[in-house]
């Protein structure tokens, strides 16, 4: 969440990923959210607050803007297949190229694209149908700024994502 200027900046510039929250303007962080989905299908709303400064500056509070969760499947009581899984990046920070690896359980149309903080797809690493097995790939973003970006696995019913930094 950004503080800068006493304003916190639009929501559809905030993005939760894997519990965290984050946000693409120059000087922010991730911060960790301890959140717990309710058991109903649907998007939910988190009101964010905010203290710039080091916890010396003015307070902010956005009462009209919201984090939208979209509950994940196991929230709603199923997970991904036994053998699916998505790794962490290697290395991570990185500069300018890392790896990625990943399993399947089956044979699936599958995807893995990686995705800017504002929800843009900038690259796709893989897309077809993929047999059961393990698979690393490489993604050099030589070309792409520094900051944070999201990679996405689908696969048949089976999502998993995290994030990735590029430090430059």
């Amino acid at each position: 969440m950004s503080v800068s200027a006493g304003d916190l900046v639009p929501v559809s510039r905030l993005l939760a990923v894997n519990g965290e929250l984050t946000h693409p303007s120059p000087g922010t962080g991730v911060y960790v959210l301890d959140y717990t989905a309710p058991a109903t299908p649907g998007t939910h709303a988190i009101y964010a607050t905010g203290l710039s400064g080091g916890n010396s500056g003015p307070w902010n509070f956005a009462s009209n803007k919201f984090v939208y969760v979209d509950l994940v499947a196991s929230a709603q009581g199923s997970s991904p297949p036994a053998g699916f899984s998505l790794g962490q990046n290697f290395p991570n920070p990185f500069n300018p190229s890392t790896q990625i690896r990943f399993s399947l359980a089956a044979k699936a149309q599958t995807t893995l694209k990686v995705y800017n903080l504002l929800g843009e797809v900038v690259s796709v690493l893989a897309d077809g149908w993929m047999e059961p097995g393990q698979y690393t790939v490489s993604w050099n973003a030589g070309g792409f700024p520094s900051g944070v970006y999201i990679y996405k696995l689908e696969s048949g019913s089976a999502t998993e994502t995290k994030r990735l930094i590029l430090l430059k």
